[in-house]
């Protein structure tokens, strides 16, 4: 199976809204610095730590029909054993996942993974909101790290 690409996958999606909110959040995500990583049938959003060499995932984006851990769509938030080894962003990473929760459209993801998924009608009208937890995400992680 081929890898991914924010290109395929933007022009997979059929409601202009969601392509467009979808193409946001990845904007914002590049201008912030998080890593977009591309797999076979989606993309994990991933903020680098000081703790280990692999990014920690706060993030998953998945077409129609393919999830991982329950992560569908756009999901937000954090797998907690990952989170075990990056304390460096844990107290920003958590307030992060309160916030998002906070989202209107966010849906518990019912696995392991402490996250919340937006569908492809929820994505546009939260596209603000989403992207002020990410910035704050990345604030957050930022200026603990520099103390």
């Amino acid at each position: 199976m081929s890898q991914a690409s924010e290109i395929d996958f933007l022009d997979r999606i059929a409601s202009d809204a969601y392509r467009e909110a979808m193409k946001d959040v990845f904007s914002t995500c590049a201008t912030l610095g998080l890593t977009v990583y591309w797999g076979t049938k989606g993309a994990s959003i991933r903020i680098s730590t000081t703790d280990r060499s692999e990014p920690l995932s706060i993030g998953w984006a998945f077409l129609e029909g393919d999830q991982w851990n329950g992560a569908r769509h756009l999901s937000l938030g954090v797998d907690q054993s990952s989170l075990q080894q990056t304390p460096s962003v844990k107290p920003a990473v958590l307030a992060f996942v309160d916030r998002v929760k906070a989202i209107t459209g966010a849906k518990p993801v019912q696995t392991k993974l402490d996250a919340y998924t937006f569908d492809p009608d929820a994505v546009p009208v939260a596209k603000e909101a989403i992207i002020g937890a990410l910035e704050a995400l990345v604030e957050a992680a930022q200026s603990h790290n520099e103390s």
